[in-house]
């Protein structure tokens, strides 16, 4: 049952029935674009005059809720996803957008609904969704709508809302031949966020990155060390300086090892021995002769 803000609003006799236009999630939202900032869903209507649109004709609005997917674990510490019945949704009529003028259709691609915080609400209505998630809208009058989405009142379920959305009513069809009047739409619910204490969560700690130990070779230095206690930063030790070997640079002495003696000296007496040793010799072999 759809009611409106201060009176009870009753279905129109049954209309002709015309080709429902399905717009699915995707045509709310793109991948990159929130669905708060998508732009209105007006299905596909380049090209189609707005001549055409029956002057006081009302329309049906259908918005079905999609379920979980059952076969989703439910992390440590977070709530049950809540099913697709007993959510309200509230659809406002605006003021100022006039769908017989087509200047009003070429603002829509660009139009956020942060621009309409400050319109002229015309009208309210809200409709409760069912076992199978439709929520029923019945002889809604035509005009630029905003749709809003609350949750059942239950804390012990963690209920998935779509984000709030423009859509003209009506809509042109999935072709772009005609205007349709019963229209069907599957919003897409937001983003999950998990609740706080859950695995899933941080709880408002924003986590730390581990630094990773980088090595160096020996002489360098890390910039990074461990968080396990043990510290795997090279550590640099200043280099000892190595005392050069002394080596005598002149003479025969250059070639003989360091002993500690000065060499020098002893080469004078062994070659004044040699000398004397020499004319010693010679003496004796002229006193033989």
């Amino acid at each position: 049952m759809m009611k409106r803000t201060g009176e009870t609003v009753k279905p129109t006799s049954t209309m002709k029935m015309r080709t429902i236009a399905v717009l699915l999630a995707a045509t709310l939202s793109a991948t990159a674009t929130p669905l708060a900032d998508a732009a209105v869903v007006t299905g596909n209507y380049s090209g189609l005059p707005v001549e055409n649109i029956e002057a006081g004709r009302t329309v049906q609005l259908t918005i079905y809720k999609t379920a979980p997917n059952p076969f989703n674990d439910v992390p440590d510490g977070e709530l049950p996803p809540g099913g697709v019945a007993g959510a309200t949704f509230t659809v406002e009529r605006l003021g100022g957008y006039d769908l017989t003028d087509a200047a009003v259709w070429d603002t829509f691609p660009t139009l956020d609904i942060s621009d309409t915080d400050t319109a002229e609400v015309l009208d309210a209505y809200t409709a409760v969704t069912d076992a199978s998630g439709n929520a029923v809208f019945q002889a809604l009058p035509q005009g630029l709508y905003r749709v809003k989405e609350t949750a059942p009142d239950d804390p012990s379920k963690d209920y998935r809302v779509s984000a709030p959305f423009l859509i003209t009513l009506p809509v042109a069809d999935a072709d772009g031949s005609s205007w349709a009047y019963e229209v069907t739409i599957t919003p897409k619910n937001k983003p999950h966020q998990p609740g706080p204490g859950s695995s899933g969560s941080s709880g408002g700690i924003v986590p730390i990155p581990i630094p990773i130990p980088i090595p160096v070779p020996a002489g360098g230095s890390s910039s990074s060390g461990s968080s396990t206690g043990t510290s795997s930063q090279v550590t640099d030790k200043p280099e000892t300086p190595v005392e050069k070997e002394k080596r005598p640079t002149k003479g025969m002495a250059r070639y003989l090892p360091d002993t500690g003696a000065d060499v020098l000296v002893l080469s004078l007496i062994g070659a004044v021995l040699m000398l004397l040793g020499f004319v010693l010799l010679r003496r004796r072999r002229n006193s033989s002769g």
